[in-house]
């Protein structure tokens, strides 16, 4: 129904595991960076609440643009 009214969905596809199984700053980078591809957009979740996340963002970033 979305669709058929002209809207365009969008939905994360690459998983920090902030939320679940990621203990450290370090699993957070790795999760995204090693799920990220060059053939599709990459929407990543990630969780604003996580202190594990925020310290990850910069390099994510920094790996992103490189």
């Amino acid at each position: 129904m979305v669709l058929d009214k002209g809207y365009r969905y969008f939905d994360w596809n690459v998983d920090a595991m902030d939320a679940s199984t990621a203990k450290s700053s370090a699993d957070v980078y790795y999760n995204v960076i090693n799920h990220l591809s060059k053939s599709r957009s990459n929407v990543v979740l990630m969780h604003d609440t996580k202190g594990i996340t925020r310290d990850a963002i910069k390099n994510i970033i920094h790996y992103g643009k490189n």
